[in-house]
């Protein structure tokens, strides 16, 4: 009994030490490469346009340390930059701390932490009814999936403008979004928050639910104040109807599992304006 307990603390002694061997190795080879990552800039933009098949600029690519792990920053990052300086997505700074433990263990690149700071994006409703980032062709990303999969995303001072190219209505700009990801065992949640008043009213707030288990329900919550309902119908293709219509303020929440909406509710009051004569 006590020699089967000794040869399992000492595999135990041996998977540990070569767990934090592997780490200090992975570590240090960071610690020697990093110092020197902004001047291999266009080598790592000409390497994410052949994989994306989408060009992007980065102003300025750097790195630190946060404690044992690598603290990566870049600023001015242009996807699809164009001549006149403009860009289907700009950021003005990311931020990202990498985990390489859970990344060892993973085998993938897993984060500690990303912030983003100063998003700017331009969406298009394509006159057949698809919506696209302006200038990045639409194509099946893994992207969006690792996004959800990671510990904690902090997005700031977000702004977003849509065009609509199928009815021709205004654009419609948003500003002042901030957007908070986070994971609990049982779901990714995601909440976001305007500070500004725009399309969606006063100050409105978005609540995701997303299940992680497959026959859980995932749930959407919206709140909005004073959101103005003539530019939507606008959007929708009925401009005429815009000049009878207002705000609406209340609460809505929808439900959905087993690839069906189970569950919608609101709670609202709805203002309307006279029609013009």
């Amino acid at each position: 009994m006590r020699s089967s307990l000794k040869r399992t603390l000492r595999v135990l002694w041996w998977l540990l030490a070569g767990a934090v061997s592997v780490l200090a190795l992975a570590s240090f080879g960071l610690r020697l490469l990093l110092p020197g990552l902004d001047a291999q800039r266009p080598a790592i933009e000409q390497a994410v346009a052949d994989i994306t098949g989408t060009p992007i600029s980065i102003g300025e690519l750097g790195a630190t340390w946060r404690g044992f792990w690598p603290r990566l920053t870049l600023k001015d990052l242009r996807v699809a930059p164009t001549a006149d300086g403009q860009a289907g997505l700009q950021v003005a700074a990311i931020e990202l701390t990498v985990s390489l433990m859970r990344s060892l263990k993973a085998g993938d690149l897993v984060l500690d932490a990303l912030h983003l700071e100063g998003l700017s994006a331009s969406v298009q409703r394509t006159p057949d009814g698809r919506f696209q980032l302006t200038g990045i062709p639409p194509a099946r990303s893994p992207l969006i999936g690792w996004l959800l999969r990671q510990h904690a995303i902090e997005i700031d001072n977000a702004s977003l403008m849509l065009e609509d190219q199928q009815h021709g209505s205004p654009r419609l700009h948003f500003e002042g979004l901030d957007v908070r990801l986070r994971q609990t065992p049982e779901s990714t949640v995601i909440r976001a928050h305007f500070d500004s008043v725009g399309p969606l009213g006063t100050a409105p707030d978005l609540e995701l639910h997303l299940a992680k288990a497959a026959q859980a329900a995932s749930e959407l919550r919206i709140a909005v104040k004073a959101l103005p309902l003539a530019p939507w119908a606008a959007f929708a293709g009925q401009p005429a109807l815009a000049a009878h219509v207002g705000q609406i303020d209340g609460r809505f929440w929808l439900r959905h599992a087993a690839g069906e909406w189970r569950h919608v509710g609101f709670d609202t009051r709805v203002g309307l304006v006279a029609a013009t004569p």
